[in-house]
């Protein structure tokens, strides 16, 4: 994976090899960022009906046939100070070109976690509350609480946590 940014956008660049013809989960998807064009081999799958498509969690996903392909994902990026990319297919390692940006959720050697975490660089940003003048910040989620109630002739409740930050 090769994650690209300027300061108003991002373009992620993924190579797949798929043995058999198969759909992936894209990069991203998430209220912070979601591409707004996606291409492989440099072709627009916007316009191909049945290429792109959405699951039940809201990830967004493309057809992919054999072979090893090169998919790239472009959007632009929010007015935020921090921006949140899930990695629902993990990739093995990542390269980077950041302009405008800082990057978090990956070693030193490349390896991301779950999640990576784009932080605005002080010099780029320029959003303010109109009412106070400090920064707007965007507090992304840290925690995912589940509770499931099972009702039967022994009660009982299973609470299930998950990190959703780096």
């Amino acid at each position: 994976m090769f994650l690209e940014t300027s300061p108003s956008s991002l373009r992620i660049r993924l190579e797949v090899g798929a043995a058999a013809a198969t759909a992936i989960p894209l990069p991203g998807a998430s209220r912070d960022w979601t591409p707004d064009q996606v291409t492989i081999e440099g072709n627009k799958n916007t316009a191909e009906p049945g290429k792109l498509y959405r699951d039940a969690q809201g990830l967004l996903g493309v057809e992919i046939p054999e072979g090893t392909h090169q998919v790239v994902c472009e959007g632009p990026l929010p007015q935020k100070s921090t921006v949140q990319i899930p990695l629902p297919l993990k990739p093995h390692r990542i390269e980077t070109s950041l302009h405008g940006w800082s990057l978090s959720g990956v070693n030193k050697e490349g390896v991301p976690e779950d999640a990576l975490q784009l932080h605005r660089e002080e010099s780029s940003t320029t959003e303010t509350t109109s009412t106070n003048n400090l920064p707007a910040t965007s507090l992304s989620p840290l925690l995912k609480v589940e509770r499931e109630i099972v009702v039967g002739l022994k009660w009982e409740i299973l609470t299930t946590v998950q990190r959703l930050s780096p």
